[in-house]
């Protein structure tokens, strides 16, 4: 028991160690292969292709594990404020965290929409739409409108404009979508 216990918590450890390398590769340029993951962990790439079949894989598990990490801090943040402000944070947010992470984006383009549904449920939006009331549209699903909200979030993460008019802009929309009487 104590070999298959050292060797679940080894390969916890070898995942972490490979989704951190490789967002600290992803950080600076969208040209990163397994090998330059596999190094920068300190894990062969027998290790590595364990975990992940390919780097599609990989990326699509990264996307996910960064969501982890900043959406929960995010709502957390957002469930404090007047939904009229927490919109305006969460564009800004959206916009930031997506210029912070754009060589990743750009690493999978093809398949950036997915992960982000795969990563960014529509539930803990829709909670946050419920827990703010009368403030939000009665017209409208909490359910829709949080599948419309990332959407439009998507939109703004592929706008090549500059960051502050793009954060301006969602941020406009989504108070126009979400807000029983738009500021």
């Amino acid at each position: 028991m104590a070999t298959a216990r050292a060797t679940r918590s080894d390969a916890q450890r070898n995942h972490a160690a490979i989704l951190d390398a490789a967002a600290r590769l992803f950080a600076t340029t969208d040209a990163v292969s397994l090998a330059d993951v596999a190094v920068e962990a300190g894990v062969t790439r027998t290790t590595l292709y364990r975990h992940f079949a390919d780097r599609d894989a990989l990326t699509d598990a990264l996307i996910v594990h960064q969501a982890l990490k900043v959406v929960p801090g995010l709502f957390s943040e957002l469930a404090s404020l007047p939904l009229p402000e927490a919109l305006d944070v969460l564009a800004h947010g959206v916009v930031t965290l997506a210029h912070q992470h754009r060589f990743l984006i750009a690493a999978t383009a093809h398949r950036f929409d997915q992960a982000v549904q795969d990563a960014a449920t529509d539930e803990p939006t829709a909670a946050f739409l419920r827990g703010h009331g009368d403030a939000v549209n009665p017209d409208a699903d909490a359910s829709w409108l949080a599948r419309a909200m990332r959407a439009l979030c998507l939109a703004a993460i592929s706008d090549p404009r500059p960051t502050g008019q793009v954060a301006a802009d969602l941020a406009a929309s989504l108070r126009r979508l979400v807000l029983a009487e738009p500021v």
